[in-house]
């Protein structure tokens, strides 16, 4: 009989995703390259061992088949995420940008 007890532990996250190399040429000779942080929602899975990241939670599906785990939520949800690290105002800018970009008469040169 296994007592032991399997989670998956999920939430959204700051991730930089990069290759070891590249990270030590990148570090190389005291640079302090700006590090394009981006958000992931990541599920670590003890059962299997395996630590994944999605760009979307729904893209985060359980695999089928396999026991039953106790999922323990790491953060308040994805929009606490977004305005803890300011997606939340991001997408307000970028949203503001296209709309104005909308309303300008389009002005076209011969």
């Amino acid at each position: 009989m296994n007592d032991k007890v399997f989670c998956r532990y999920e939430g959204w996250l700051q991730v930089w995703d990069a290759e070891t190399g590249l990270l030590s040429k990148v570090l190389e000779d005291g640079n302090q390259p700006v590090i394009p942080w981006q958000p992931f929602f990541v599920v670590l899975r003890q059962d299997l061992k395996t630590l994944t990241c999605h760009k979307e939670e729904k893209n985060a599906s359980d695999v089928p088949g396999l026991q039953d785990l106790m999922v323990v939520r790491m953060d308040h949800g994805k929009s606490e995420f977004d305005r803890r690290y300011g997606y939340d105002k991001l997408s307000s800018i970028q949203e503001h940008a296209e709309n104005r970009d909308h309303d300008r008469p389009r002005v076209t040169c011969m």
